[in-house]
């Protein structure tokens, strides 16, 4: 029971690390920042007329969850490749 809480401790550190990575690539000026954006202004314009009040440009629940599921799927898509990179170092 201990090596399964220690595996899923450090499983879960190191998605919390991929996920702040993630996070920092996806900020201003950096590789990931044009993809994130064009997302976010897809959906934007796809479901902005589900807004029933008005909201900051920027600051609107729509841009805030596409922003927090394009950071998971980038997350999820490094959280893998470390796996496998620390799959081949092992052996």
């Amino acid at each position: 029971m201990i090596l399964k809480n220690a595996r899923f401790i450090k499983n879960t550190a190191l998605f919390i690390v991929c996920f702040l990575l993630a996070f920092w690539l996806s900020a201003y000026k950096m590789p990931l920042n044009a993809l994130t954006q064009t997302i976010v202004g897809w959906s934007n314009s796809h479901l902005h007329g589900l807004i029933t009040d008005t909201y900051e440009s920027g600051s609107d629940p729509i841009t805030f969850a596409t922003l927090v599921a394009v950071l998971l799927v980038y997350s999820f898509m490094l959280y893998a490749a470390c796996r496998k990179l620390i799959a081949v170092f092992k052996r």
